[in-house]
């Protein structure tokens, strides 16, 4: 197949993850042109990284000021903000230009805020939406801390559904990582068809490894650093869980590893026996299996990539259930379920004092990730779901027929 990936960052092993691993398994089969939105943080060895896996990489500059500009005009035609923030002119143009010079069978978007690119690709084609942005923003609600943050969240929610509907009616189906957010998102929007393709890992990266001998069980987190669900489970962690364990164990050290950590993060360094640990290039290399994983989320939707990242390199886990959505775990057999600080408390000093128990926990959750979500199984159901879109023929959903072109909105 050839196949038009289209993304609003350049995919990597810590950003986008979900379409890097989708690549890693297309790239070798299939022909991949992706044209990515590239962020300024980002740097040519992430582009060489997907080159050396065979993809044919264009990019097109993000410009904070433009996007700035894009946001304050979005306000009046009432779109998402994070819609607003990727909406480029240039991107536009660079499809067209690549769609005009190659021709492709099927077309990827990845995320919601691609989907206002749909008009302009005129074949078969999806849109990644991932998980439902309205089922995270109403759970961020209770836990943001700035006004700022509670007013750009508020117009997320009212601006969002439109925003959705408006892209449902110009692609094949919308792809989801579980069932959850699937059944949340055709509640909202009934009629239009949702794929369910879990998140994966690649298992032959993430291993289980060992430190040396006597080595001391640390405390792991892990994540996008800058993501508020993240931020505000590594603050949870701080201020509520960290003071009742070193009570009892007060030489405990505590790694904190991701992406682009917010200052309310890197203040943390050294404190209390934290260390932070920023934009490693290969997460695999700091998951050991004699540490303990934890994932306090108090917010989330979707599925945990890290979380997974964690159980396939057999490292024992505990994570509140909501951390855990999406999977089919259970207590005491794949992970350790810990709703309030004294039960994390509780199942850490349990992990540190049994290595019986910590083996178990590992063990089991590789063989989850093994069996569920490695890379091939789930790069063939999306391969299975290219070939239907292929087949069927026609780009849009069956309600496209229903809109008339010129009441289409032009979001770019």
């Amino acid at each position: 197949m050839k196949i038009l990936f289209v993304t609003p960052v350049v995919p990597t092993e810590t950003d986008g993850r979900r379409p890097f691993n989708f690549l890693k398994y297309l790239a070798p089969r299939h022909e991949i042109h992706l044209i990515a939105l590239k962020l300024p943080v980002q740097t040519p060895m992430d582009i060489r990284r997907l080159q050396g896996m065979g993809v044919r990489v264009t990019t097109v500059d993000i410009v904070p000021v433009w996007s700035v500009l894009y946001c304050a005009a979005g306000v009046v035609a009432r779109k998402p903000f994070r819609v607003s923030w990727c909406r480029s002119a240039e991107m536009r143009e660079t499809i067209e230009r690549v769609l005009s010079r190659h021709t492709f069978d099927v077309a990827h978007l990845d995320r919601l805020r691609m989907g206002q690119y749909a008009p302009w690709i005129p074949i078969p084609k999806l849109v990644d939406i991932t998980d439902s942005l309205l089922l995270y923003l109403e759970r961020s609600a209770p836990y943001r801390r700035k006004k700022l943050e509670r007013l750009v969240d508020y117009w997320e929610m009212k601006t969002i559904p439109r925003f959705e509907r408006w892209v449902l009616e110009r692609v094949n189906t919308a792809l989801v990582c579980s069932s959850i957010d699937a059944k949340h998102l055709q509640q909202a929007h009934p009629g239009y068809p949702f794929d369910v393709i879990e998140n994966s890992v690649d298992s032959a990266q993430f291993v289980p490894q060992s430190h040396a001998t006597g080595h001391r069980p640390r405390c792991i987190l892990t994540g996008t650093l800058f993501y508020f669900g993240n931020i505000d489970s590594v603050l949870y962690y701080y201020d509520e869980i960290l003071p009742r364990l070193r009570q009892d164990i007060p030489q405990l050290e505590t790694h904190i590893i991701g992406t682009r950590p917010v200052r309310e993060i890197q203040k943390l360094h050294n404190r209390q026996g934290i260390q932070i640990i920023a934009d490693v290039p290969r997460m695999q290399d700091y998951l050991f299996q004699d540490d303990i994983y934890l994932c306090p989320l108090r917010v989330a939707a979707g599925v945990r990539n890290k979380l997974l990242e964690a159980m396939a390199c057999a490292m024992p886990v505990v994570t509140t259930r909501l951390g855990a959505e999406g999977l089919d775990v259970q207590h005491g057999r794949e992970v350790l379920f810990a709703e309030t600080p004294d039960e994390f408390s509780h199942c850490v000093q349990k992990l540190m004092a049994s290595p019986e128990l910590r083996k178990q926990l590992g063990q089991n959750g590789r063989q989850y990730v093994l069996t569920h979500h490695q890379n091939e199984i789930l790069g063939k159901k999306l391969e299975a779901l290219y070939q239907r879109l292929i087949q069927a023929g026609r780009p849009g959903m069956a309600k496209e027929a229903n809109v008339s072109s010129s009441s289409r909105p032009n979001p770019v």
